[in-house]
């Protein structure tokens, strides 16, 4: 699938992105509890149907249910019927797929485990081939046996995988040189030119959100902005001609911006088609106005989304009062940063809050929040985030090798998350009892409860 600049984007790989992801324009089917895949005009730049297809066809998929045979589905126009075929039915992929663990620091070690369980079972719950697992070192461990928070070889391993889940990074607390040098995740980020941030904030029902109802994405430009640290080639975009005076370089670049916005127009054309560029072009006018002016003439392409922006400092505000009003958010990179964060505890705590960094050909599970070293080592922390973000890159990778049994795999992870906070296990930041492992097994449990309910169903 190509955008409308006819690059390949990584938005169409990112376009079923979870629950947070609505269903594209054309579909009728509404119905709350289901994802529905399509194929219908919205898929083809073009605006023609794809080959083959008399009308659109509509693939509502419950938690853990086989995806179909493509060569059993009838196109019709109106097919939203659930169709469940036994296990025999389905297709099975012989590869595995190759992630690599990087566990991180603080809490890391809790919640990326819980995260591999997780997707552990609902790809197997999808028929797929088990998750061939790589540990690589990252962070403080790896300063201690490497001597670097990022090894050269972690590098190189991770260029050969089809993606990998990062753990968060406790950098503040490393010795020096390590902690003034560039963060692990930013070390990451910047090498493999991951300039996407995408940050989803859905409220769960049974959860704690400040505002209900908030379903909404951050688009972050990942690479350029107000991080001084990762937006030049080589040294940084900060520094000290004397003791007394301290610079920074906000950097913004038209190519950077049109790419970000072009990710944040393609995924809005597959949610409520609305886009809100968030700026500081009152004060910052030249580079944040850049950056608002580049996604106004992106947004000429997109003649179907809505387009609207704001200041950031007002931008904040408009989140705490109706932060259920906006679709998708597009900004820089350390305003998206802070927005986001704001965006995850409104949604209910940031311990729910997701993400992925991606480029077109590579991409990173992490969750938004950091290492949390108050309460590492107690099996208390949320794991909803890391395991949510992994749903995010199995996505992904549905996309990118056409994989709907691993789309289904990821929509499995999704449903059995909201399951289990609705039936009231939750850790307690969202005011429940549950320990990081029980809530992590209650997730593998709602997953292998839908399996077996599937199976019993394909055998009556």
């Amino acid at each position: 699938m190509r955008t409308k600049s006819g690059r390949v984007g990584i938005l169409p790989i990112l376009a079923y992105i979870l629950e947070s992801i609505k269903n594209p324009a054309g579909c009728g089917c509404r119905d709350a509890p289901r994802l529905c895949f399509l194929r219908c005009p919205v898929v083809d730049s073009s605006g023609g149907r794809p080959a083959g297809l008399a009308g659109s066809v509509h693939l509502s998929v419950e938690p853990g249910d086989a995806l179909l045979d493509p060569a059993a589905v009838v196109p019709t126009a109106d097919v939203t019927e659930l169709l469940t075929f036994p296990p025999e039915r389905r297709i099975h992929q012989m590869t595995s797929y190759r992630l690599g663990v990087l566990l991180g620091d603080g809490i890391g070690p809790e919640i990326v485990p819980a995260a591999t369980a997780v997707v552990d079972a609902a790809v197997a719950s999808a028929g797929l081939a088990p998750v061939d697992w790589v540990d690589l070192p990252l962070g403080a461990a790896a300063i201690e046996q490497y001597g670097t928070a990022v090894p050269e070889s972690t590098l190189t391993a991770l260029a050969g995988l089809d993606g990998w889940l990062l753990g968060p990074h406790d950098s503040a607390a490393y010795p020096e040189p390590h902690r003034s040098r560039l963060n692990p995740s930013g070390t990451i980020r910047k090498h493999f030119d991951l300039y996407a941030n995408i940050r989803p904030a859905k409220a769960f029902e049974g959860g704690t959100a400040v505002v209900p109802g908030t379903d909404l994405v951050i688009v972050r430009e990942n690479t350029q902005g107000f991080y001084a640290d990762r937006s030049t080639y080589a040294g940084t975009g900060e520094f000290m001609p004397t003791p007394d005076v301290a610079v920074a370089l906000g950097i913004i670049t038209r190519p950077a911006v049109e790419r970000i916005a072009r990710c944040a127009f393609e995924l809005a054309g597959r949610r409520d088609k609305r886009v809100t560029i968030v700026h500081k072009a009152n004060v910052l006018k030249l580079t944040t106005g850049l950056f608002r002016d580049v996604c106004r003439e992106v947004a000429r392409d997109y003649s179907e989304i809505a387009v609207d922006d704001f200041h950031i400092d007002a931008m904040t505000v408009h989140l705490v009062r109706r932060a259920a009003d906006f679709d998708v958010i597009v900004t820089e990179n350390m305003f998206g940063d802070i927005l986001s964060d704001l965006a995850g505890e409104i949604a209910g705590s940031l311990g729910i809050a997701p993400s992925i960094n991606a480029s077109d050909t590579h991409a990173m599970a992490q969750a938004a929040h950091g290492s949390a070293p108050d309460i590492a080592g107690r099996d208390v922390a949320n794991p909803i985030a890391m395991i949510r973000s992994s749903a995010m890159l199995l996505d992904w990778l549905a996309a990118r090798h056409g994989d709907d049994r691993l789309r289904g795999a990821a929509v499995a992870v999704e449903r059995a998350v909201e399951t289990a906070v609705r039936s009231g296990i939750s850790t307690g930041d969202l005011g429940g009892t549950a320990s990081c492992s029980a809530f992590t097994a209650a997730v593998v449990d709602a997953i292998e409860a839908v399996r077996l309910g599937a199976a019993r169903g394909g055998r009556s």
